[in-house]
């Protein structure tokens, strides 16, 4: 197996700050995709591919935080919604 992580890749691992009220994400949505391709590749549950993507990262010496499977599987509803709803977005906005 062949991995690089890219120093664009290690910036946008993190969410950026939101502007509105509420609770801040602690990861972006390239965090929750890497881990469920890795999950996917590998056809392993949530919690082996955390536990992949931190050895990997350990042995790369890439000091960056995985995401735990709850956080990953509550990311993959919301990305799951955006991917099948493609204009909720726009039509919200053009709604108004």
């Amino acid at each position: 197996m062949t991995l690089w992580v890219t120093e664009e890749a290690i910036a946008a691992w993190q969410a950026p700050a939101l502007l509105t009220r509420g609770g801040q994400s602690h990861y972006s949505d390239t965090a929750i995709e890497t881990n469920l391709l890795i999950r996917a590749a590998f056809r392993m549950p949530l919690r082996q591919a955390q536990g992949l993507m931190t050895s990997v990262f350990e042995l790369l010496k890439v000091a960056l935080a995985v995401p735990n499977s709850t956080l990953v599987q509550l990311g993959s509803l919301v990305l799951t919604l955006l991917l099948l709803t493609p204009n909720l977005v726009t039509s919200k906005i053009t709604s108004e």
